[in-house]
Formats: structure tokens, C-alpha cells, sequence
């Protein structure tokens, strides 16, 4: 599993993920006139221009092109690929990859999302900032979000020292395994973080809670000490503060042992267990 700079040799194998992504699943999303459009907006013409650029990134598996993506300063664009890969994960791998190359200049990246691929942001830990409309020839109304993710620049990366446990918590994703029982939160209540410097935020919904915010710091060993508050879809608000003990399970992935307490409400403490999602 490679994912490398495009060269002018794959030209053709950059097209074909581009136009048979659009022509399969496009299909399925939009009326035949913006199909079209989409089609001439990443036209053959583009996307060598931006082949020769090395903007252009493909991804190999087993030595078969199977997805491809574009960075263009902060902005990611043309992530697409091949039908018969999809829903494999590797659209997220991409999308990790390409951010980790915006991240080394900039603090945000950006992108513009079609209907397909609008679930797989928000998942990612985007946030729609815009909405637009365009017209095609046809006369037909092409909707798109444009949306926007902090990231961490390489200048303001925490050290990552896998000796010693500490993990990086940007653009990664948990769910509650564990939770007492008078926590609101559930298996249906998504966690995506995100870190710069010593300084870590998430946003999480899902189940009972509406929405909810959590920010905090890094100390030693990752270990995070976190405010948060959230509204339930009942329209209540709760409040607490806690305590995160990070550990790496053995598949590399991270998990959260959280005590933490209300701040308002009955002011009870509990425990959780949060895994990150793959």
C-alpha cells in the first residue's frame, strides 16, 4: 500500500479513477447534467496540469492505482476512488495522507464537498462553513458544502514519542466501549479531536446529546485534563471536568480511561472508556 506523487506516466491512471468514480457514483447522487459538469470541471486538460504541478497523489495497492487526491495550498481537492474499492477505508487514507502535507504549512485545511463524500468529511472532522449553488448549461442547480478542519502544522506538532505512550490526538475519532451509568454519552456518541501543541479539542454528538464540546491540555505521558459541556436533545445543559489516561492497544490504536465529574446537575463522578474508531 503506496501513496506517492503522481507521475506523467500515471496521467491515464489518475483520469480513469477521476471519471469512472464520477460516472458510477455521481450517477447516483446528482441529475445527468451536473455529471456532466463534474466531468468538465475535472477534465483531462486539469488534471495533467496539475500532474506536472505534483500536486497529484495516487494510491497503489498491490500495484494497482485505486484512489488519487490533490493538494492545492491549503485546499484538498479531486479525492476520488474507484468504485470496486470503495467503502474499504481507503478514501480515509488518502485523506489522512493529504492533510499531513497541508499540515506542514498551514493550520486549516479546506475543501469543497459533493453529496457523496459529504458524510465522510463531517466523520473526518470537518465543518461545513458555506453552503453554494451553481447553475449548469442545463440549467440545473449543482449544491455543494464548502468545509474547513483545524489541523497541526509540523512547527506546532507535539512530539509523539512511541516509547513512551504519548500519542497524537489530531483528526482521530472515539466512541464510548464503557461508560457509567450516569453518563449521557453512548455508543452512538462520536468523538473527533483535534491538537495543536499541548492543547486538545473535540466536538461529539450522537444518542441523547444533541451537541457538545470538550477542550483541554497535555501532560505527561498524553494523559488529558478536559472540560466539557454539552445540550441534550431534551434541551438540557451539562457541565464537568475530567481526566484522560491514554493507553495503545495492540492493533496501534488509542483508548481513553476517563474519570471525570459534573459540574452541574446531581455533581456526580464516573468512568468511561473511549476507543478510537478505524
Amino acid at each position: 500500500m503506496i501513496i506517492h506523487v503522481a507521475s506523467e506516466a500515471e496521467f491515464p491512471a489518475v483520469c480513469r479513477i477521476v471519471h469512472e468514480a464520477i460516472e458510477t457514483v455521481y450517477s447516483a447522487f446528482y441529475p445527468e447534467d451536473v455529471v456532466r459538469f463534474f466531468m468538465e470541471h475535472h477534465d483531462d486538460g486539469i488534471i495533467h496540469a496539475d500532474i506536472v504541478e505534483g500536486r497529484v497523489y495516487l494510491l497503489d495497492i498491490d500495484g494497482v492505482s485505486v484512489g488519487t487526491g490533490t493538494v492545492q495550498g491549503n485546499e484538498i481537492q479531486r479525492v476520488f476512488v474507484l468504485p470496486s474499492y470503495q467503502r474499504k477505508g481507503y478514501g480515509t487514507l488518502i485523506m489522512r495522507e493529504l492533510e499531513s502535507i497541508v499540515a506542514r504549512d498551514h493550520k486549516t485545511v479546506r475543501l469543497d464537498s459533493s453529496l457523496p463524500g459529504y458524510g465522510l468529511y463531517l466523520k473526518l472532522g470537518y465543518r461545513p462553513i458555506s453552503y453554494r449553488m451553481i447553475s449548469t448549461p442545463g440549467g440545473q442547480v449543482l449544491c455543494y458544502h464548502e468545509m474547513e478542519k483545524a489541523l497541526i502544522g509540523s512547527s506546532n506538532r507535539l512530539s509523539v514519542d512511541s516509547d513512551a505512550g504519548i500519542p497524537c490526538f489530531d483528526g482521530k475519532q472515539f466512541e464510548p466501549s464503557m461508560i457509567s451509568r450516569n453518563g449521557e454519552a453512548s455508543r452512538d456518541t462520536i468523538f473527533s479531536y483535534h491538537q495543536d501543541g499541548n492543547t486538545v479539542w473535540a466536538e461529539f454528538s450522537g444518542g441523547a446529546i444533541d451537541r457538545g464540546f470538550l477542550i483541554g491540555t497535555i501532560g505527561t505521558g498524553g494523559a488529558l485534563d478536559f472540560a466539557f459541556e454539552h445540550v441534550n436533545r431534551d434541551s438540557t445543559i451539562r457541565t464537568g471536568r475530567g481526566h484522560s489516561d491514554p493507553e495503545i492497544l495492540p492493533d496501534g490504536r488509542i483508548r481513553l480511561r476517563e474519570q471525570w465529574f459534573w459540574t452541574n446537575g446531581d455533581c456526580s463522578s464516573g468512568e468511561s472508556v473511549l476507543d478510537e474508531l478505524r
